[in-house]
């Protein structure tokens, strides 16, 4: 390490990087759990993950519901 360098630490790991863009690319590639299904899916795909689970509880244009529970209520009262 030189001095006055400064450093990148991966927020998910001890990986260090002196380039900030490595470290974000690198923080990518670990994997999160979704917190609609707790299913593992890379950090970079989380926001392609959450969109789909939206995709799944919209009934009406424009309405989306927070879980899958919401979701089935909301189709059952309207006798989907």
């Amino acid at each position: 390490m030189h001095d006055g360098e400064k450093l990148y630490k991966c927020g998910k790991c001890e990986k260090i990087f002196l380039d900030q863009q490595q470290c974000i690319n690198h923080e990518n590639k670990h994997k999160i759990s979704c917190q609609i299904c707790q299913m593992q899916i890379l950090a970079k795909n989380m926001g392609m993950h959450l969109h789909r689970h939206a995709e799944k509880f919209r009934t009406t244009p424009g309405t989306v519901f927070k879980s899958p529970a919401a979701g089935k209520k909301q189709e059952k009262k309207n006798g989907m």
